[in-house]
């Protein structure tokens, strides 16, 4: 039995090589060619898919790397993004300009919005080359006054004495000299008379003077066997964190996770310059009265 116009053909063998080769002719041959360019209908015999358009990188550009570099240095490039800032502190590092590749990574997260995941990189990066980096001020009669106030009860303030000075000489370091942060003790009328258990303590920043400018006022509550380092240094942290993102253009610090340290996080995750802004803030004159 056979189908109408089947009859003859072969259907058990494959078919050679050249019946394949004159079947591609002939099809090729049956397509029409376009009459006029864009033609809907037809498929021109050159016809290319169109490639998915990819937007070109900027090239990554060192610049003059021979004059001592500015604390802000970079900040032009942070329009950039963060993956181009990035490849040029890499760039940087294979060069060994060591103290410019840290500036560009701080401008990561200061000034470029980073994601978590680029924000992550670009600090684990900074806490690399600051360990081999000198500090930015090495003189300590041009370090910006800065009092780190505590007011809390006398017994109090005793326990808390060696975690103070050591978080004011953790902000001195982290700064990178930028900052000369003395402790100042304020104990208040209440708890003169009456001490209880457990005793909270008050915890800002502020100017070197009675009329300088401070940061919010942070409320801890610590009993007699807290551990008060990681909590002090956590308000600290978290003080500064909320001071720059009122009062600067710069980006909000990353924040800390609920196992994150708060040492390392003051050491990497607040840049010099924002060191230098939170200082000058600080620093500024009340204006004068009419």
């Amino acid at each position: 039995m056979w189908l109408r116009g089947t009859r003859g053909m072969e259907f058990l063998m494959a078919p050679t090589d050249a019946r394949l080769a004159l079947v591609r002719q002939r099809v090729a041959e049956s397509i029409p060619v376009p009459e006029r360019p864009g033609d809907a209908v037809s498929i021109p015999a050159n016809h290319d898919p169109e490639k998915p358009h990819v937007e070109e990188k900027p090239a990554v550009v060192i610049g003059d790397v021979t004059a001592r570099p500015r604390l802000g240095e970079y900040s032009e490039e942070a329009s950039k993004g963060a993956e181009y800032l990035t490849s040029l502190a890499l760039l940087l590092e294979t060069e060994d300009e060591m103290s410019r590749a840290l500036l560009a990574w701080e401008r990561i997260l200061d000034q470029c919005k980073a994601t978590p995941e680029q924000a992550t990189v670009a600090i684990s990066a900074i806490q690399r080359l600051r360990l081999a980096e000198p500090p930015w001020n090495t003189k300590p009669e041009r370090a910006t006054k800065v009092l780190l106030q505590i007011g809390t009860s006398s017994q109090t303030a005793k326990h808390l004495a060696s975690a103070t000075k050591a978080a004011a000489e953790l902000m001195e370091r982290a700064s990178s000299g930028i900052l000369d942060v003395d402790v100042k003790v304020n104990i208040s009328k209440a708890s003169r008379t009456k001490n209880k258990v457990p005793v909270p303590v008050a915890l800002w920043l502020s100017g070197p003077t009675k009329e300088s400018p401070s940061t919010e006022v942070v409320s801890l509550t610590l009993a007699k066997d807290d551990a008060p380092q990681e909590r002090l240094d956590g308000a600290i942290y978290s003080l500064i964190s909320d001071y720059l993102r009122r009062n600067t253009t710069l980006d909000p610090l990353h924040p800390l996770a609920e196992n994150d340290a708060a040492i390392p996080a003051i050491e990497s995750r607040i840049t010099r310059l924002a060191w230098r802004d939170l200082g000058v803030l600080l620093n500024r004159k009340p204006e004068s009265k009419p």
